[in-house]
């Protein structure tokens, strides 16, 4: 009688059928293309202060302007704001500035001050409501009634070219001028109306007195005689 070797116990044959599983169908599985990536807010910063300023501006005016409401512009705490600025005078002062950035550059690099005169005139009627605020804003100062920096800047470069301060300061008081009462320099077209900024509602019993011309209106520009 023969005996057969002992081995393992024979297996039973897989089977068929898979168990079921967990997993989804490849057509419900995302692909990386399908996962949009967290949205990060923009991190704060003085432009976005200032950007977030002239919104409020343009929507409320100068009284609905406030830095809580920046901030619910913004979506940032109120304390967020006062890193960058101590109040809402030097935040709009600062947004002023930032508008005549581009003349400040103008003039400082030597420009010819036609140029320069167009490029002013140009700025401030596309903020004509900044623009009389700016000055209102230096007028409420505790050291009392004086230009804003740009227009002090711009002085200083139009003193340098013209080569005498008086006759700079006379030239500006009839850009001024022309600017405030929406009068054309003569010689030029009647510009056109701004559309950059509506009318900011300012406390007018605080409101400084404008600055009167030392030229009539009618009067060619002083470097125009003097060329």
């Amino acid at each position: 009688m023969t005996h057969e070797a002992e081995g393992p116990a024979p297996q039973d044959p897989p089977s068929l059928t898979s168990p079921p599983t967990q997993r989804l169908p490849l057509d419900r599985v995302p692909m990386g293309s399908d996962l949009e990536p967290p949205r990060r807010r923009p991190s704060l910063d003085r432009d976005r202060v200032l950007d977030a300023t002239l919104v409020c501006l343009q929507e409320f005016g100068y009284d609905g302007t406030t830095i809580r409401r920046i901030a619910r512009e913004l979506g940032c705490a109120v304390g967020s704001i006062y890193r960058y600025f101590r109040d809402k005078r030097e935040l709009l002062v600062a947004l002023a500035e930032r508008e005549f950035a581009g003349v400040e550059a103008a003039v400082s690099r030597h420009e010819p001050l036609d140029a320069t005169i167009a490029l002013y005139r140009r700025t401030a009627d596309d903020c004509g409501s900044l623009y009389r605020l700016m000055f209102w804003l230096a007028g409420s100062e505790d050291s009392g009634p004086t230009l804003p920096r740009p227009v002090i800047r711009v002085l200083d470069g139009w003193t340098l070219a013209l080569g005498d301060r008086d006759k700079a300061e006379r030239v500006w008081a009839q850009l001024h001028g022309s600017i405030m009462l929406n009068k054309p320099l003569p010689g030029q077209q009647q510009p056109a109306p701004s559309k950059r900024l509506p009318a900011i509602s300012v406390p007018s019993a605080e409101a400084p007195a404008e600055p009167a011309e030392e030229t009539p209106v009618a009067a060619p520009l002083e470097h125009r005689a003097s060329a």
